[in-house]
């Protein structure tokens, strides 16, 4: 998985750097993600599937969380592939502004 920044919503982007590769001693195939943040935080986090080694079939997935780090330019660090994902976490509901 890799990124692109820009300072204009519209563009142009400038592709950055890959942030999250297979690790062959983890898996193979991470894809298809989603960034998500902690309301009220700077926490933030990166959801996306692969394929564990042994990888038993073609469409065997696993679903993984890992945390997203940034440095004080705002470029993303590299994601560690890990076996543990993060550790859970009780999300207060969320209260809407609507009336």
């Amino acid at each position: 998985m890799a990124y692109a920044r820009s300072n204009n919503i519209d563009g142009p982007f400038e592709r950055e750097t890959t942030i999250l590769e297979a690790d062959t001693s983890i898996a193979t195939g991470a894809g298809h993600h989603s960034v998500m943040n902690i309301p009220g935080t700077d926490e933030w986090y990166i959801v996306y599937h692969r394929r564990p080694i042994p990888n038993l079939d073609r469409d065997h997935r696993v679903t993984c969380i890992d945390k997203l780090y940034f440095n004080t330019d705002g470029s993303i660090q590299k994601v560690k592939m890990t076996f543990e994902g993060v550790s859970p976490r009780k999300m207060d509901r969320l209260t809407s502004t609507k009336k």
